[in-house]
């Protein structure tokens, strides 16, 4: 078995030989070497950097001449300092705020998800009413074509009765018939074409 001494040597001669070394702490999460040089301390639990913050220091002092120095037996056995029943008051009331904070970003993504979806929902009933609109317009085009066709071939028909019979265009006029649709227009023009084709040889295809 290793005597102390011969373990302490063998571990100083493999480098692992750990000791104290003196250190000062400074502002900053740094720390000032026995050799003078200064270096980040990473190894601190000073995370925030609070260690030397005048405020604190300041608390810190108050807290020390207000309320004194030592140690404290249990709170079970020797009472709660007030001191302490309001840090944890504070401590509470700060989650219970966090908590409430939570819930409201919670309520406002859930609304915005909502907004969202009516806005997705809203845009596709746009472009459907306007495909919609477009396949109106496109109908309405056809038919104004359609009238325009009808036009010149009622004008034809009229000029041919006039050539034919020297029916006027304002006796024809008189005996037309509004047109209710393109089916009954059809069956109408082929009812006229029978009844001009009982007055005798006329060519039914002209008119």
């Amino acid at each position: 078995m290793k005597n102390p001494e011969q373990f302490l040597s063998e571990l100083k001669s493999a480098g692992l030989l750990r000791v104290l070394r003196d250190v000062e702490c400074l502002p900053g999460g740094m720390a000032r070497l026995a050799d003078g040089r200064e270096a980040v301390n990473l190894a601190s639990n000073d995370y925030l950097g609070l260690a030397h913050h005048p405020s604190l220091a300041e608390a810190f002092s108050r807290a020390v001449r207000d309320e004194g120095v030592g140690a404290m037996a249990s709170r079970l056995v020797t009472g709660t300092r007030r001191e302490h029943s309001c840090l944890e008051e504070a401590l509470a009331a700060l989650k219970e705020e966090n908590k409430r904070q939570n819930e409201a970003i919670s309520r406002l993504n859930q609304e915005k998800i909502d907004l969202e979806g009516q806005r997705v929902r809203a845009t596709k009933e746009s472009q459907s009413l306007n495909e919609e609109l477009l396949r109106t317009e496109g109908e309405v085009s056809r038919l104004e074509q359609r009238k325009v066709s009808a036009s010149m071939e009622e004008k034809q028909l009229l000029d041919k009765l006039w050539e034919n019979y020297e029916l006027s265009h304002e006796a024809a006029r008189q005996q037309r018939v509004e047109i209710e649709s393109v089916q009954k227009a059809g069956r109408r023009i082929a009812e006229l074409k029978r009844s001009i084709s009982g007055l005798g040889s006329v060519n039914v295809g002209a008119i």
